[in-house]
């Protein structure tokens, strides 16, 4: 019998499924280059192109903490309001 180690699992499917109402409050982890509004809370993927950012959106920098209200689709939330927590 042989006996494999795992080193890395990807997912064919998210954990969590579609939701109406999704609340993420984090650090942002990643700022999509060239992408306003698109960017990543401790890892999950946000859309805020069309969100109310206070401050705006593109003032957000690697490291900042944030609130984002939004859906949850396919993984990603996409966000109605982002707020920059101090």
């Amino acid at each position: 019998t042989t006996l494999w180690t795992a080193n890395v699992m990807a997912l064919s499917e998210p954990l969590v499924s579609d939701r109406d109402d999704a609340y993420v409050d984090g650090l942002l982890t990643d700022v999509t280059s060239g992408q306003p509004g698109r960017f990543s809370v401790d890892g999950i993927a946000v859309d805020a192109t069309q969100a109310q950012c206070t401050p705006d959106c593109a003032t957000l920098r690697v490291g900042d903490r944030v609130q984002v209200q939004g859906r949850l689709v396919h993984g990603v939330v996409t966000a109605a309001t982002v707020t920059a927590v101090p």
